[in-house]
């Protein structure tokens, strides 16, 4: 993607982060420290809330980058083909060079995202446990996670093609029909009706 930045290799699979990244790095630093944690969390120092919200902002990216990486580990492991991934302004994507040859492939593939989200969130959770009504940063920043990694996981099953739940439904419509053509196009037209 035009206007990307490198930022290193994870399983030969090039990492990017594209400059409209760096603005929602921002903007979401800004609302967690101003609204969200100030809310939830009233009475730390304004240093804390502004800590607080740029570390959570940077561990959102790298729970998308887990979920892109989900996708592009199994597709690795199906024998596609993965280019790279590239975060930006409204997540990541990984670029996989062939198209589908399977309904099956693609169902594990388009799933793989959405199960380490749900597993990201599980975890998040799990860790807030022994920090409950502690008011610490930490309990905050792992409350945060375990809420937008559920929301994330969630947001990407609506089934609306090209997300991850548009490419499920496509290939369980592909499973039954046996027509890649027809499925595509049952598929692009719920996603128009989900837009």
């Amino acid at each position: 993607m035009p206007g990307s930045l490198r930022l290193g290799k994870i399983a030969g699979i090039d990492i990017y982060a594209h400059w409209s990244w760096f603005i929602i790095l921002v903007l979401l630093t800004w609302s967690l420290a101003s609204s969200w944690f100030a809310q939830l969390f009233p009475g730390w120092a304004t240093t804390i809330y502004w800590i607080a919200a740029f570390i959570s902002a940077l561990l959102l990216f790298v729970c998308v980058l887990v979920h892109e990486l989900a996708h592009a580990l199994v597709a690795q492991t199906s024998g596609l083909t993965v280019k790279n991934i590239t975060l930006f302004i409204f997540g990541g994507m990984a670029s996989i060079e062939e198209d589908m040859q399977r309904p099956g492939v693609e169902f594990r593939v388009a799933i793989a995202g959405p199960i380490a989200s749900f597993l990201l969130a599980v975890v998040a959770f799990l860790l807030t446990l022994p920090l409950r009504g502690s008011n610490a940063s930490a309990e905050a920043v792992l409350d945060y996670l375990a809420v937008a990694n559920l929301l994330l996981g969630g947001f990407n099953l609506i089934p609306g093609f090209p997300l991850d739940g548009g490419c499920i439904l496509r290939s369980i419509i592909w499973k039954v029909t046996g027509d890649c053509k027809k499925s595509t196009c049952i598929a692009s037209s719920v996603g128009q009706a989900c837009a």
